[in-house]
């Protein structure tokens, strides 16, 4: 099963390796994601992967699920760190880091980030009016109907605001919801995470009281 919009297009569309970057990122682009991977080539990503020192994220095969089972490994914690090293410009470099947020600030599909954050700012998102100056993020999920896999959801990324900003990384397994839309289960658990984190940070000037 291929998701995303590549698969709508006629055939000998011509596309950058940046319009697959930008797909892949902005609307889970399984065909852009792995012709990123055929381009660059697995161990070539992994080296990438360990240089940036990310011991438990590896790439284990291009997206096929008629094949394979386990398409990566990652954690939590790693999740966050290159949303961290993203912010503070140390992903490569500062021009690097910066290209990459730029991208994951398009994200198309944030649903459990933005589910429960205030609708107006999130409207108004990047003006003045609005306590969100922008969200650079990026999520994923599985879906399996037997025991073969897990079915997963997960989210991260940086949300900017006025009062501060801050990273954040969820991932929630075994829920028993297979649909993909904004009433799943693990959107709503995930989204209520995000909206204490955020309101503590905005009630508390910027510090984050326990």
């Amino acid at each position: 099963m291929n998701s995303g919009i590549i698969q709508n297009f006629d055939y000998g569309l011509k596309f950058r390796s940046k319009d697959y970057v930008i797909l892949m990122i902005t609307e889970s682009d399984n065909i852009a994601s792995n012709k990123l991977i055929d381009y660059l080539g697995i161990d070539n990503i992994n080296r990438t992967i360990q240089e940036l020192g990310f011991k438990n994220t590896k790439l284990l095969h291009e997206i096929n699920f008629t094949k394979y089972l386990e398409l990566a490994t990652t954690t939590p914690y790693e999740y966050a760190r290159v949303f961290e090293m993203l912010y503070k410009g140390e992903v490569i470099n500062k021009e690097v880091s910066n290209n990459c947020l730029d991208i994951l600030k398009r994200q198309v599909h944030k649903d459990m980030l933005v589910k429960y954050l205030p609708p107006l700012d999130m409207i108004l998102m990047g003006d003045s009016a609005s306590n969100i100056n922008y969200i650079a993020s990026k999520s994923g999920g599985l879906v399996w109907e037997d025991d073969q896999a897990k079915n997963i959801r997960n989210d991260g990324g940086i949300i900017s605001t006025k009062n501060g900003d801050y990273v954040i990384s969820i991932f929630i397994s075994n829920i028993d919801d297979l649909r993909f839309n904004f009433d799943n289960k693990a959107i709503e658990i995930g989204g209520q995470i995000n909206k204490l984190i955020y309101e503590n940070l905005t009630k508390n000037n910027g510090k984050f009281k326990i």
